[in-house]
């Protein structure tokens, strides 16, 4: 057999199937300790490399647009010459000279949807960053 790194030498795609769990769960009276999550990653993902990569990509898409297709927002129309520059130096420049750039407004909270649809989903766990910044271990 041959070793890994011989495999990856003489190849010219790779496919990584990452999933992953917690055994956390909403429940003070189970001391948020519920199943073991290691029986339901390993079923997602060998049930995703089931699929070949178009597959896998097609049903992520359908899934993602059925939710964030369902809203847009358009706050006004930015001026052609701030539409030829990336991201970065349109927000430099919205941040140092106060340049006004309503689709870079747009793009933003589209952003912020894009996380929160990407991290809020059926038999997932809330949203929630508050441990992040909050220093109370029972927050309001």
């Amino acid at each position: 057999m041959e070793a890994p790194a011989e495999i990856l030498n003489k190849c010219d795609t790779l496919t990584l199937i990452l999933t992953a769990g917690t055994n956390f769960i909403q429940d003070h009276k189970q001391e948020r300790v519920g199943e073991h999550f290691h029986a339901a990653v390993t079923h997602r993902a060998n049930a995703a490399a089931r699929h070949n990569e178009e597959t896998l990509l097609a049903e992520h898409v359908k899934d993602y647009q059925s939710l964030f297709r369902r809203f847009s927002l358009v706050v006004g129309t930015t001026d052609q010459a701030l539409l030829t520059m990336n991201t970065r130096d349109r927000l430099e420049k919205y941040t140092k000279d106060n340049s006004v750039d309503p689709e870079l407004e747009a793009q933003f909270w589209q952003f912020g949807r894009y996380l929160l649809t990407s991290c809020s989903r059926p038999g997932s766990l809330p949203a929630n960053l508050q441990g992040v910044w909050n220093n109370s271990s029972e927050p309001a």
